[in-house]
């Protein structure tokens, strides 16, 4: 049986989208844990309306404690040999959970991922996740992925992911990764410390899953020290991945990693978050180190990227060109 927790905040508008591909699955044998996580709009209603519909849905009602806590109750009721998450606001395709269990059981993978589109309030595809072939990687091979910054195939988001429960049944999402509210990076500490675990992984190349990110998503972050911390944390799981790994040179690729994050967030925010990221080059530890050009030659010489893109890419971060580089991710 497959465990599908979805965190369920002021949803209301979005959430019978959700639940209805979720109990249009191929695989039958599910639980669908809608975690009500103290919504002030009519989500717990919606919730009650599929729970008294369909037996396998399962309501758990709790004071607001935000996603991560919602996730972790949800994990708390989990019964399946499977877990799997779903952000209400998102849906699947009927096949999803079918296609990445037989992925699971004939691969003897442990952790398995799928592609997925991005798209936005207009219901238009804004991004589409690429991917060639059916790929396993046994645990000793997961590393180079992670550590030359594939994250089209080891991405944060556990929402496209299906985990084996003994790998993790007893893991957390870190509670205290918000900010003003929205969460920050508690998807890829998660899957990262998973990665960690997982004697096998492997990638289905069909898009399963669908995300919803409306185009003024990034206006709901405040770039200040909380969000450096956020990010420090984030790069800090990354760190004993590859340390668990055995790879050398992990200031170089944390500084890497750090320096990818400050270039992303330059070009999603809006000009006045700009300037909060600019003072925190200015002031921030963590960011300064990120940015020094010392730092990211270090790093360039273990950086083996396979393609011309990555190439270029990677030339346009080290010299600041960050508006060159918004274009390259967005249009090549």
């Amino acid at each position: 049986m497959v465990s599908i927790i979805i965190p369920v905040y002021n949803c209301e508008r979005f959430l019978d989208r959700c639940v209805e591909s979720l109990v249009a699955q191929t695989c039958s044998e599910i639980e669908i844990l809608l975690v009500n996580d103290g919504s002030k709009d009519g989500s717990l209603a919606v919730c009650r309306k599929w729970e008294a519909r369909d037996k396998r849905v399962i309501v758990i009602d709790r004071p607001n404690g935000g996603v991560s806590a919602a996730r972790n109750a949800g994990l708390d009721r989990a019964r399946g040999d499977y877990i799997a998450f779903v952000d209400a606001d998102d849906y699947v395709e009927s096949t999803m959970y079918e296609k990445l269990v037989g992925v699971a059981r004939e691969r003897g993978a442990d952790l398995v991922f799928c592609r997925y589109e991005k798209f936005d309030e207009h219901g238009e595809v804004t991004r589409i996740d690429e991917r060639a072939e059916l790929l396993g990687l046994e645990q000793k091979n997961v590393a180079p992925f992670v550590y030359n910054g594939d994250k089209d195939l080891i991405g944060g988001f556990v929402w496209r992911s299906l985990f084996s429960a003994a790998l993790v049944k007893n893991g957390r999402f870190p509670l205290d990764q918000a900010i003003n509210g929205v969460a920050v990076g508690e998807d890829v500490i998660f899957l990262l410390n998973a990665i960690l675990r997982a004697r096998k992984v492997c990638f289905l190349n069909e898009r399963l899953y669908h995300y919803y990110r409306p185009a003024t998503w990034s206006a709901k972050y405040v770039l200040n020290d909380s969000y450096s911390l956020c990010m420090r944390r984030y790069v800090l799981a990354l760190q004993n991945v590859l340390h668990a790994f055995g790879e050398d040179d992990l200031a170089a690729s944390q500084n890497f990693y750090a320096y990818d994050i400050v270039a992303s967030q330059y070009i999603a925010f809006r000009s006045n978050y700009r300037r909060d990221l600019k003072r925190l080059l200015k002031t921030d530890e963590f960011y300064r180190k990120a940015t020094e050009r010392e730092n990211l030659d270090a790093y360039r010489k273990i950086y083996r990227p396979d393609s011309l893109k990555k190439k270029i890419r990677f030339f346009l971060l080290r010299h600041h060109m960050f508006t060159a580089y918004k274009l390259m991710r967005k249009f090549a």
